[in-house]
């Protein structure tokens, strides 16, 4: 009853901001929210568990992943005070494409743990690279042998380096640096429980137009 009552309040909420959002995107002649953003291909590694309930999901993610990641707000190469944020997709094969397709699962995440702490997070971000920060759902998911849980991505945090944030990226990548490591929290419970490395290859060309991603494309069991 408690998560169809969250359905319905996400439901209206969505009416509610979809005209502004709408009007903003055509203020702005771009996304309102993550406009300016990185493709990259990488793979999904299952972490070894000694908890059997995240076994079933750790399998199911496991392959080939997109990712686009951005600032959340702020358009253009200035690395100003924002919230950075990732939109992962788990494919049921290794084409890439920006079309999603069958068996395909979504993730978005940002450096923001919840709306009641959307000013400390943005303190608290590194603007400056991608790989420094951990991601949050802010909602929570029903994970497949799991149940209901938080879901989060920590960097891999390389330590101080210079350059642009995206040519950080581009760089560790290249050294097989980048990676997120997928964690999940049961509710009711403190610990988070490693399920996957999410490791990013490298930058790779995508149709933006097409690239629509919905936290409700649940094909490996991330509801």
């Amino acid at each position: 009853m408690r998560t169809d009552l969250w359905g319905v309040l996400g439901a209206l909420l969505g009416v509610v901001l979809a005209p502004f959002v709408f009007l903003g995107g055509l203020l702005r002649r771009a996304r309102v929210f993550h406009p300016d953003g990185q493709f990259f291909r990488g793979r999904v590694i299952a972490t070894p568990a000694s908890d059997p309930r995240v076994q079933r999901i750790a399998a199911r993610l496991a392959g080939c992943v997109l990712a686009r990641l951005s600032a959340s707000v702020h358009a253009g190469p200035e690395e100003v005070p924002d919230w950075l944020g990732g939109g992962f997709r788990f494919r049921a094969d290794a084409e890439s494409t920006a079309v999603a397709g069958p068996g395909d699962q979504d993730v978005l995440v940002a450096s923001l743990e919840s709306f009641g702490s959307t000013q400390k997070a943005k303190r608290e971000t590194d603007q400056h690279d991608y790989l420094n920060n951990t991601y949050y759902t802010v909602a929570p998911y029903l994970v497949d042998g799991v149940g209901q849980a938080r879901v989060r991505l920590v960097g891999s945090r390389l330590g101080p380096k210079t350059g642009p944030r995206s040519e950080r990226l581009k760089q560790a990548a290249a050294a097989g640096e980048a990676w997120f490591r997928l964690e999940v929290q049961p509710r009711g419970e403190a610990d988070w429980l490693a399920v996957a490395r999410i490791e990013l290859d490298g930058p790779t060309e995508l149709d933006m137009p097409s690239w629509y991603m919905t936290p409700f494309r649940a094909g490996r069991g991330l509801t």
